[in-house]
């Protein structure tokens, strides 16, 4: 509720004003800015190192250092060793309508981010106001708790980090990260716009996002964390297909397709299907090759002449397994030349010939057991002409 009197409802104005983004339209030309947003704005100071050395107390009473939650901190690293980004969030707890507005949002955003706070990330949220006490803080954090949709430990309960500062260090910090505000005396509230930082591990801002609407846009805050992480959240492949295909337009203030990006992952996938069918026709091919050097090997087998393997499968590769087949049971595979020379040889040798079948292999080596087919004798060759030259005896006449 705001406060009551007139100055009150100035305030809440202004603050509606700076949640529906007014004061960027109100800074065009011709248009009057209302006293109390002058000055306030947020200048973005991308890649720029927050204000580390600023001191803090945090929701516990303790004394922390901005540093704590960066770099080598002993808030700054997952129980593996990564560096954990941060969300910051600069608000005021008592704050009427922006701020409460501005971390019930934040809420319902974290609920939607598949990474868990304090396992992966931090939320870093730090009051303005330096009449804020502890208790407040933590009855923040106690909302934020409460209000998480993700187990409790004790990583968990450090990652909700809640914080006051005095006047000059909370200034300090705002204006490291370009925030700017102002303070309404009377009405004894802050005019600020709406928005969170996310943080890289070294503290380093990376991303703004406006307005109020987290809950919304919880998949873009997630894609900020993975992008400032470097890839050290532990992202998950869509988010890394994602952050390849999307880049980040400071202009539009959101994530943008990227033409060159989707080509390039279009021609990697047809590469790729291209040589899974190329595999798979090979496979094809070489399994029909098998087909046919068994079907011309049972061919070979039943006609009494087994092929070596490696013969049949020339063969069927040849696609000639039937021909081949043929030929072995119709011709025969030594010719009646070669087989007279080599019973001549082992005539001359003295050693015994054994009988010959047509496909030039020895009688005795033909399995008995095996399928019956024609059997062809040697063939007999015509006796030699007597080399004695022999006068024919003509008939005399009387």
């Amino acid at each position: 509720m705001c406060r009551p009197g007139a100055v009150a409802a100035v305030a809440c104005l202004v603050a509606l004003l700076l949640v529906t983004g007014v004061p960027r339209a109100l800074a065009q030309p011709g248009m009057t800015t209302p006293v109390e947003l002058v000055g306030v704005d947020i200048v973005e100071k991308l890649g720029e190192e927050v204000a580390l050395d600023v001191t803090l107390m945090n929701d516990a009473g303790d004394m922390v250092r901005v540093a704590d939650y960066f770099n080598d901190g002993p808030r700054a690293r997952t129980g593996d060793g990564r560096g954990k980004p941060a969300i910051l969030a600069l608000v005021y707890y008592d704050c009427p309508i922006v701020c409460a507005l501005t971390m019930e949002r934040l809420r319902r955003g974290m609920n939607r981010i598949e990474y868990i706070v304090g396992e992966d990330f931090n939320v870093l949220v730090v009051s303005i106001d330096h009449t804020n006490t502890t208790d407040m803080a933590l009855e923040q954090k106690l909302a934020s708790l409460l209000a998480y949709n993700k187990p409790r430990t004790d990583r968990v309960d450090a990652g909700w980090a809640y914080h006051t500062a005095t006047a000059g260090n909370s200034r300090r910090l705002a204006d490291s990260v370009g925030f700017k505000y102002n303070f309404i005396a009377d009405a004894g509230e802050y005019a600020h716009a709406p928005a969170i930082m996310i943080l890289t591990p070294e503290g380093k801002v990376a991303r703004y996002f406006y307005g109020i609407d987290y809950d919304t846009r919880a998949s873009e805050i997630q894609l900020a964390l993975v992008e400032a992480s470097r890839g050290e959240i532990s992202a998950t492949l869509m988010d890394r297909l994602i952050l390849f295909c999307f880049h980040y337009d400071p202009t539009k203030g959101s994530y943008t397709l990227q033409a060159r990006r989707v080509m390039q992952i279009g021609g990697v996938l047809s590469m790729l299907g291209i040589a899974g069918l190329v595999m798979i026709l090979r496979g094809q091919e070489k399994r029909r090759s098998r087909r046919r050097a068994a079907r011309a090997a049972k061919a070979g087998s039943e006609a009494g002449f087994p092929l070596p393997p490696r013969a049949a499968e020339a063969s069927a590769r040849r696609g000639d397994a039937d021909g081949t087949a043929s030929s072995l049971s119709n011709s025969p595979a030594v010719s009646d030349s070669a087989a007279d020379s080599a019973a001549g040889t082992a005539a001359g040798s003295g050693a015994s010939v054994a009988p010959m079948s047509r496909a030039g292999l020895p009688q005795s080596s033909l399995s008995a057991s095996s399928s019956p087919g024609p059997r062809h004798p040697a063939r007999s060759r015509p006796a030699r002409p007597d080399s004695t030259f022999r006068r024919p005896n003509f008939p005399t006449s009387t």
